[in-house]
């Protein structure tokens, strides 16, 4: 077997193949030759055999992430972005703070200062008290912000979609906080400390505990409600 049939080139005889052959339309190549020509360049990898084919598979890789994100993964996943949000929370408050102390303890005002009524001290410590208040709110954010910037776009797509998922799951299975009282305040309603299947199934243990103790609560107040009725009769 010949080097130009092993690397899939045209031989020597089908040189004529290529050469214009006269129609009634005008000139054109020989269909046969020219598919011969184009398998050798595809050979050689100078032609993509089917583009879209790749395509496809690029797109559906963000399906099989979504797919593949388990429930463990996802509230492992859920526990670190919470963490994040807590460690930016503490430096974010106390940088807050220390620029409102800073700045207005320099500046000068006399006891009989008013501002809107109030005296001029105290409105200087509400505001510094402010400025960590803000660190305490923006903390979250910029700790979410830097867990973004750790995990891939199609996994957080993966968790965005089961974060409604789950939430679907806490309003189905979470008490009713007009039952609570001071002896029976709310187990954790909004689910935030749940980050693993373990803590969930405690978490749902917490709240039959809450209803059974609310229905027990529920039940002596009628019983009371009862017996002031027969003391009336």
């Amino acid at each position: 077997m010949s080097a130009t049939r092993l690397l899939g080139l045209p031989s020597r005889r089908c040189r004529w193949n290529f050469a214009p052959r006269a129609t009634d339309h005008g000139h054109e190549l020989d269909r046969p030759a020219f598919h011969l020509f184009a398998r050798s360049f595809r050979s050689g990898g100078l032609i993509r055999s089917n583009p879209s084919k790749q395509v496809g598979k690029t797109v559906s890789t963000t399906p099989d992430i979504i797919s593949r994100l388990t429930w463990p993964e996802y509230l492992a996943l859920r526990k670190q972005q919470r963490r994040y949000a807590l460690f930016a929370t503490v430096p974010i408050t106390t940088l807050g703070l220390t620029l409102g102390i800073n700045y207005f303890a320099t500046i000068e005002a006399a006891p009989t200062d008013l501002i809107m009524g109030i005296e001029a001290p105290y409105v200087y410590g509400l505001a510094t008290l402010s400025c960590g208040f803000l660190g305490y709110l923006i903390g979250p954010s910029i700790g979410h912000a830097f867990f973004r910037l750790r995990v891939s776009k199609p996994t957080q797509r993966a968790m965005q979609e089961k974060n409604a998922k789950f939430y679907h799951h806490i309003k189905q299975h979470r008490v009713d906080p007009a039952q609570s009282i001071v002896n029976n305040p709310l187990p954790d309603w909004h689910g935030e400390r749940i980050g693993s299947l373990k803590e969930y199934r405690k978490w749902l243990r917490d709240q039959l505990a809450y209803r059974r103790k609310a229905t027990q609560h529920n039940m002596l107040l009628s019983s009371e409600d009862l017996n002031r009725g027969k003391d009336l009769l």
